[in-house]
């Protein structure tokens, strides 16, 4: 996620990285302990949101 954030010119790659990494972690240990994915719905918009926040203004969004 490091190099991903790097290539995508983030603001601050570092962070960005750790936070959609704590996300996907969280979101995988939801879904295994609920046995529901749904986890993985709510980890992308916000995601998402991070993602947009964390990329220099005018920068290409997913």
């Amino acid at each position: 996620m490091l190099r991903t954030a790097h290539e995508a010119d983030a603001r601050d790659p570092e962070e960005l990285a750790s936070q959609l990494f704590v996300l996907f972690e969280g979101a995988t240990a939801l879904a295994t302990s609920l046995g529901d994915i749904q986890a993985f719905d709510f980890a992308k918009s916000a995601a998402l949101m991070l993602i947009r926040e964390g990329l220099h203004p005018g920068a290409e969004t997913v």
